[in-house]
Order: C-alpha cells, then sequence, then structure tokens
C-alpha cells in the first residue's frame, strides 16, 4: 500500500507541478525544499470474518502538506483530495476522514524557501486495499 499510494500522488501532474518528487514516508528530509507532502502510516488492521481473514487491511494514512504558505499548502491538499478520489479502484480505495490547518513558526529562516514560518494542512485517509 504505501508504494502504491506514494506512486500514485507522484503520478498526478498538478501536485508534481508544485511538489516535484518531494512526497516521503514518516519524515521531510532535512534541506530539501518546500512545498512537500509526508506521508504517516497511523493505524491498520486486517478485516475478519467470522471464519477467517477476508483478505482486506484498513489502514489510516495522515497526510501532511507543508508550505511556506498557507494558499500554497491548501491549494496542494485539494489537489491531493482529488487525486484520492480518483483511486476509487482496487487494490486502492481511500476515503477521507478528517483535515486540520495550522501553522508553526520557525525561529529562523529556512534556506531553501527563506520563509520563517510554516504551514501544513493535515488529511486523514482511510485506506482499504486488499494484501500485497
Amino acid at each position: 500500500m504505501e508504494e502504491a499510494l506514494r506512486a500514485h500522488l507522484l503520478a498526478q501532474v498538478a501536485i508534481t507541478a508544485l511538489v516535484g518528487t518531494r512526497i516521503d514516508w514518516n519524515v521531510r528530509p532535512q534541506g530539501k525544499a518546500l512545498p512537500a507532502i509526508v506521508l504517516h502510516f497511523v493505524s491498520g488492521g486486517g478485516d475478519y470474518t467470522m471464519q477467517r481473514r477476508t483478505g482486506f487491511n484498513d489502514t489510516v494514512v495522515q497526510i501532511d502538506v507543508w508550505s511556506a504558505t498557507y494558499l500554497a499548502a491548501l491549494t496542494i491538499s485539494r489537489l491531493i483530495k482529488t487525486a484520492l478520489d480518483d483511486l476509487r479502484l482496487p487494490p486502492l480505495q481511500a476515503f477521507l476522514e478528517s483535515e486540520r490547518h495550522d501553522f508553526e513558526a520557525n525561529p529562523a529562516p529556512a534556506p531553501t524557501t527563506g520563509a520563517t514560518d510554516f504551514h501544513r494542512v493535515s488529511l486523514d485517509v482511510r485506506i482499504v486495499h486488499t494484501d500485497a
């Protein structure tokens, strides 16, 4: 699921026009330019019936969009939501569960952007997928 989700986002021309290949799992590598997308595995587990495991998994992924401006973070998050709507084909289906907007002050200018502050839009997405 992890590889397929990242590949799906990288395949979206509108997203990569803004973030390039800066879509990473767990951490935004130090020194990478903004904007960037960071994916986090939040929770997951298999689906079961009384007889057996069904072969489906239910995973929650937090998608953080980091940017020097709120408008850029918001724009990219909207592009991600559109891309996830297109993900309604096996082996992955995505459902937006929640969204948060926040701000993080940076005491020193970021060397790659010149920005002193960071804006973030976080999307919590439930992904139903088959076993890999």
